[in-house]
């Protein structure tokens, strides 16, 4: 099993040289799943969702992925046994590796749950997540990589680094106040296949998206179960973004 997974690993890193996060200059020696395995029910993946990175960048965000991967999952909660477990088990490892964040996601101010309860369609997304700083670090990385992985899919463009990414996300506590920016989704005409083995894994993980310039500059739209969404824009040339504050754009990882 090990000689055979080395010469898959072996094949893939011949056909995807560099890694593809750190602003295509360094050499990928293994496979990163975006989004994470974790994501997934009985980490059952989508199959074409295997990206070429170094050492560094595949290790370097897996607390944040593990965060989000568990907020995935929020909703809608766990049907059968196994992925009840699979929940807790998610939880208990957010517990010993990044326990803060149990603590600011799990106190939503209760102005936020009455505004919540108070819509005729309340239960469409679950119960709102509180969303402080520790959380919205780790969606950023999270983005960071979701999207970088995602050009590369559809284009097989690695993002430089004079490249860059404009992203919000959006969780289930933003629906009820009608903050999603429908008429940008609207525009993300194409969609991806997310299954394997010919299962659909759509309802777990799915995207859009929107060429506007030969792939110079593309828009994104993922959807994470019914738990949150992200919307990136990528340009290859990120001071062409029209933002006040270039801070705010998202660029490679460094090395």
């Amino acid at each position: 099993m090990a000689k055979n997974g080395n010469r898959v690993l072996r094949y893939f890193l011949a056909q995807h040289r560099t890694c593809i996060f750190c602003g295509g200059i360094t050499p990928a020696t293994t496979r990163d799943h975006v989004p994470s395995r974790q994501t997934f029910h009985n980490r059952a993946w989508p199959e074409g969702y295997e990206f070429p990175s170094c050492e560094s960048c595949n290790k370097a965000t897996r607390h944040e992925e593990q965060v989000m991967a568990m907020i995935s999952r929020l909703y809608p909660e766990g049907r059968t046994e196994v992925e009840k477990r699979e929940m807790k088990n998610i939880i208990k490892a957010v517990r010993n590796n990044y326990p803060a964040v149990l603590v600011e996601m799990m106190r939503p101010s209760e102005q936020l749950v009455t505004r919540y309860l108070s819509r005729p369609w309340a239960g469409a997304w679950c119960r709102p997540i509180s969303i402080g700083p520790l959380i919205h670090s780790c969606a950023k990385v999270v983005a960071r990589k979701l999207f970088s992985a995602l050009h590369y899919k559809e284009f097989r463009k690695i993002i430089p680094s004079q490249g860059g990414i404009v992203w919000r996300w959006f969780s289930n506590a933003d629906r009820p106040d009608n903050k999603l920016p429908d008429e940008l989704i609207s525009m993300m005409s194409k969609g991806a296949i997310s299954q394997r083995t010919r299962r659909d894994l759509s309802d777990q993980f799915n995207y859009t998206f929107v060429k506007v310039v030969d792939g110079e500059l593309t828009g994104y739209f993922a959807t994470f179960r019914q738990s949150f969404a992200m919307l990136g824009f990528v340009e290859m040339d990120a001071p062409l973004f029209a933002v006040d504050d270039q801070s705010r754009i998202l660029r490679p990882l460094q090395p």
